[in-house]
Order: structure tokens, then C-alpha cells, then sequence
């Protein structure tokens, strides 16, 4: 195979896929495909097009991956196998404090009126006509009429069954196509797909049984390209399994492979593992392409209907203002829960945040840089409640920077989320994102040393800035963490 071929099919695949795992899975198969001999003469011949060589290369990728499903319910139909599942694993199992912490120098915190949400719905709209609805959206489906009677899935025999009914209908062929165009359009990441597709078979499936539903979500899923499998608990309840590209806590998994994988259960179902129990599922070969892991970063501004609903908030002289879609933030309130820095890293709203970035550039344009940041410390300390994920919502809900101008509190993480993407984008200042036991704040590096608590960082010293720490100025640390390392989990 001539040597430039090689270089622009790889230039190529840089192009066509900004999923890296899809491309390596690609190029991986390429390769060994090259080995192998599965790659014709075409490769070899001069008179050849590049052009016809990619077709090529794809069209066996294709053909491979459609082997994969016409032997997929083999492996259901197979050995299935049991495995232990472990609970869910707490972020920071240190409790946080249920009032906020306050310096001596503080003033007091102002009489507020807590700010009221607006009635949430926190999940999608159901009906049994020819729609989806989805937090705002209304999308018309093709009905699917399955004349079988459906295998519950009782046992494990029963899922062979309902994938081969599934392929029989050509269900993904009908759905697949309107659902994933949807998600793009609406620039929904890996989780958003993940969780429209289930909206979807809850809605039109909703007379069906547990396992038929966590079945064809299995099934939508594969064919959709990610790496989900099925499976049962010991007590008969059907389970979904889950890989992320990100660490999930709060939820229960299994080991596969060395690779966790999350358990999801039906709707009708909905639970958490709370101890170690047995799961089973098929035994699938550790050289069958699985799929991707879900990727719960987000990229790319959501992109749906507008409820749009106002947000104030100031303190003193500083003070931001403006509005926000009330859909999106319904969207991510039960939305798995991943590292901290990883809500940092997410992008929900990217003019909503210029319109605060701008806003608050305007106020500080005056002052200096070191009182800018403490201008800017206190009103995040002083403007916003301060509540646990516990009082407030009843589980552990980390914000992303969004959330913070929608609920009425808010704890030491959403705070530092908030404030630290304030430090950079409106003043440029260099800061970390730290983890103390039981506690979040912010660190940031000034070039000229102060009085105060921080710590040394690629030869710069970083002096802590505690949102959450009422009346506390930058250097000043609550009095508990003094002696204690931070963990940084995130650099801007």
C-alpha cells in the first residue's frame, strides 16, 4: 500500500471523527484488517483512487460491526455469568456543615427573602400518542407495532428473544435516525442521547414490562455505538450497565473487564444499589468492539425551547442580572454525578456567561486587581444562600455554573465553581479549584506576597480564597483546614 495513502487515510480519520474512540477503533481495525488480509488488493493498486481505498476501509468496518449485531444475541443466548456489584461510592464522605461557617471580621448576612424557582418538572412529559416530549421539545415518532408477545424478561433466555424481535422489526432503522438527529441538533452529549433515547422507549413502551424496556433501550443503545450491556439482579430485576468516560459516584456498579460499568434501572424500577449484591450477564469476548463510554462533559451549549426565567443577584456595589432557560437547568437536575472539576470544565450556557462577564468587567474596570478578587469573593459569599445538597434537594447535587442563578442556595462547591470561572474570565487571575475533607473552595496566585494561608505551585504561591468562608478575605483559611493539604482538582 503506497506510504501517502496511509498518511491522508489517517488525516482523513481525523476529520471524519471528532469521537477519538471512534477513530481508534477504526484505525484499530484498519490495521489489523491490513494484517489480516481483509484489506483487498484495492490498497495496493495505483490505478485505485484514494477515494475507492476509504470506502473500502469503512464498508469492512461497517460489515464488521453488523457482524457484531447478527452475533449478538448468541452471546445472550450464551453463558451468563455472575459478578458482584459494589455501592455507590461517595466524592467526599465528610459531612458539610449544615450552617455557614463566618469570620470574626464578618458583617452580618443580609435579610433575604429566599428566591423562589418556578414550578420544576423535573421529569419529561409522558403520552401515549405518536410524540415525544422532552423538557420543552415535542417530537413526532414513527409508531412501531410489534404484533409478538414480548418475552418479560424474566430470565436470561428472554433477551436473546427480544433482540432478535427488534432486529426482525428493524426498530433502530425506524427510530435511530430521528432520535440521534434530534440530539444533534440540539447538541446533546453522551448522557442527553442516552437519556432522550430512554424518554423515548418509556413513552412508547410504557405498557411493556421492565425487562422488554430495559431491553430495547439496550438495544437502541448498542446500535447507537455505545458501550452498554445488559444484565439481571439476583432478585430478577433487569439492569442496564452503563460505561462512562468519567468516575460516577453515588450509584452502584459492576466490574467488567476492568472496567466499571454504572447500573441503571428501569423507570418503573428506579433504585440504587445500597450493598454489595450479584448481578448477571452474558459473557461477551474481551476482543468484541463494545462500543464508547459515555462522555458526561458537555461541550457544546444545549440547545432548547426557551422557559426563560429571570435572575438578580448584588451585593454592595457589585451585581449581575439577566435570564436563563429553565428547561435546560430541569435537564440537569438529575444529572449523574462526576468530579467536581468536571462541572467546572462544562459549557451550558456560553452567553449567558458573557452577559456576567461583561457586566461585573464593567464594575471592576476602576479597581485594582487584588481588590477586584476580594470585590468579587464577597459578593459571591454575601449575594447567594447558603444551604446542604441534602436540605436543599435530598441527594448530593453538585452546580454546574448555570445552576447557581436558578435554585434558591447553594453550598461550598457550587460557590467554587461559580467564583472560580469569575477569577479567570473576568480578571485573569490564575486560580485552583481545591478539595479539603468535607469542603470545596478556591486558591489564587498573586504576584506580590501577602499576609496569609496558601501553599507553593509550580514555583508560584497560591493563597486561598474561601467563598463559602463569610467575611473571610483572600488568605484567610476556616480555622479546621489550616493544617491540612489541599488536593487540587483543577487549574485555570
Amino acid at each position: 500500500m503506497p506510504k501517502k495513502w496511509l498518511i491522508l487515510f489517517v488525516k482523513d480519520l481525523r476529520n471524519d471523527f471528532n469521537d477519538r474512540e471512534q477513530m481508534k477503533r477504526l484505525l484499530t481495525f484498519f490495521l489489523l484488517a491490513v494484517m489480516a488480509g481483509i484489506i483487498p488488493a484495492i490498497a495496493q493498486n495505483e490505478r485505485s483512487s484514494f477515494e475507492e481505498f476509504r470506502k473500502e476501509v469503512r464498508g469492512n468496518f461497517q460489515n464488521f460491526r453488523k457482524k457484531v449485531f447478527e452475533d449478538y444475541d448468541k452471546y445472550l443466548d450464551g453463558i451468563w455469568k455472575e459478578y458482584n456489584a459494589f455501592k455507590g461510592e461517595e466524592r467526599n464522605p465528610i459531612p458539610k456543615p449544615k450552617q455557614v461557617p463566618v469570620s470574626e471580621n464578618a458583617e452580618p448576612l443580609p435579610s433575604q427573602s429566599p428566591k423562589m424557582s418556578p414550578k420544576k418538572e423535573p421529569e419529561p412529559q409522558m403520552t401515549t400518542s405518536d410524540k415525544i416530549y422532552y423538557y420543552g421539545l415535542e417530537i413526532a415518532m414513527p409508531f412501531i407495532e410489534i404484533s409478538n408477545t414480548l418475552p418479560n424478561g424474566k430470565n436470561q433466555k428472554d433477551y436473546a428473544k427480544l433482540w432478535k424481535i427488534f432486529s426482525h422489526h428493524k426498530i433502530e432503522r425506524h427510530v435511530l435516525p430521528t432520535l440521534l438527529q434530534t440530539a444533534e441538533d440540539c447538541n446533546f452529549n453522551d448522557w442527553f442521547t442516552f437519556d432522550f433515547v430512554r424518554q423515548y422507549v418509556n413513552t412508547f413502551f410504557d405498557k411493556e414490562s421492565s425487562g422488554t424496556r430495559i431491553s430495547l433501550l439496550h438495544y437502541l443503545m448498542k446500535h447507537a455505538g455505545y458501550d452498554v450491556r445488559i444484565g439481571l439482579k439476583e432478585e430478577g430485576n433487569p439492569v442496564l450497565f452503563v460505561a462512562f468516560e468519567q468516575k460516577v459516584y453515588a450509584r452502584g456498579y459492576c466490574v467488567f473487564n476492568d472496567t466499571p460499568y454504572y447500573i441503571f434501572y428501569d423507570i418503573k424500577d428506579e433504585q440504587d444499589v445500597l450493598g454489595s449484591s450479584r448481578f448477571y450477564t452474558c459473557d461477551i469476548p474481551a476482543n468484541i468492539d463494545n462500543g464508547k463510554k459515555l462522555d458526561l462533559l458537555i461541550k457544546k451549549n444545549i440547545m432548547m425551547p426557551d422557559m426563560p426565567e429571570t435572575y438578580q443577584f448584588s451585593y454592595k456595589d457589585l451585581s449581575i442580572q439577566g435570564t436563563l432557560n429553565a428547561n435546560v437547568i430541569q435537564m440537569l437536575h438529575h444529572y449523574p454525578q462526576m468530579p467536581v472539576e468536571c462541572y467546572a470544565k462544562s459549557i451550558i450556557d456560553t452567553e449567558l456567561r458573557k452577559n456576567i462577564v461583561r457586566q461585573l468587567k464593567i464594575q471592576l474596570q476602576a479597581i485594582s486587581t487584588k481588590t477586584a478578587i476580594d470585590t468579587i469573593l464577597q459578593f459571591v459569599q454575601y449575594a447567594f444562600q447558603y444551604a446542604t445538597d441534602d436540605e436543599q434537594h435530598g441527594f448530593e447535587k453538585p452546580y454546574f455554573f448555570e445552576e447557581i442563578l436558578y435554585y434558591p442556595k447553594c453550598d461550598c462547591e457550587d460557590r467554587s465553581v461559580f467564583y472560580s470561572y469569575l477569577l479567570w474570565e473576568v480578571l485573569n487571575v490564575e486560580n485552583h479549584l481545591i478539595e479539603y475533607p468535607g469542603h470545596e473552595c478556591v486558591a489564587v496566585y498573586l504576584e506580590n506576597p501577602i499576609n496569609g494561608h496558601g501553599y507553593r505551585y509550580d514555583n508560584k504561591t497560591f493563597y486561598i480564597s474561601d467563598p463559602t468562608y463569610i467575611g473571610a478575605t483572600t488568605g484567610m483559611c476556616m480555622p479546621n483546614y489550616i493544617d491540612n493539604k489541599p488536593k487540587i482538582e483543577l487549574s485555570r
